[in-house]
């Protein structure tokens, strides 16, 4: 049962965050999984990670990571407890290996994945409160999350965004 405060927020602690980084990154051709390269000085992993760590309703934290790279997120600033989780085959293996490793304390889980760095606290608690009761999933998604961007000529400061 989820306990939600009188304002409609969710109870402080009481929602576990799946971490999806165990994805190798073969579109991307680097020689190391995307969610690992290092984006402004830190791997692009670790943001989303040290954001939702930071937000009262998050209570615990499953990586479901490779172990060769448990240290990335064990270097992070995250005052959460994280655990661990194998990847599986498939991303839905990966999530089940996480909700498994989710604690009974729980009331949700907010599944993410870490190669989505550009989570905010604002973009993830609003639709938190309108899921108690439904027992249904939900997406707390950038208004945006598929954009291309067209340059106005090479080198010009001019772009447009375009929904796709």
């Amino acid at each position: 049962m989820v306990t939600v405060r009188a304002a409609g927020a969710v109870e402080p602690g009481s929602v576990a965050l799946v971490l999806l980084a165990g994805g190798v990154g073969k579109r991307m051709g680097a020689p190391i999984p995307k969610q690992y390269i290092p984006l402004r000085g830190q791997p692009i992993a670790t943001f989303s990670l040290e954001t939702m760590s930071k937000m009262p309703e998050f209570g615990e934290v499953v990586v479901v990571c490779n172990p060769d790279y448990k240290d990335v997120f064990e270097a992070a600033t995250c005052k959460l407890p994280i655990t661990f989780a194998l990847p599986g085959d498939e991303r839905q293996d990966s999530v089940f290996n996480g909700l498994q490793a989710v604690s009974d304390k729980a009331a949700l889980v907010a599944i993410h994945d870490s190669a989505r760095p550009l989570v905010t606290p604002e973009g993830t608690v609003p639709p938190l409160p309108h899921v108690c009761g439904r027992h249904r999933p939900i997406r707390a998604d950038n208004p945006r999350p598929n954009a291309a961007v067209e340059i106005e000529g090479q080198g010009s400061p001019h772009a447009r965004h375009h929904g796709v």
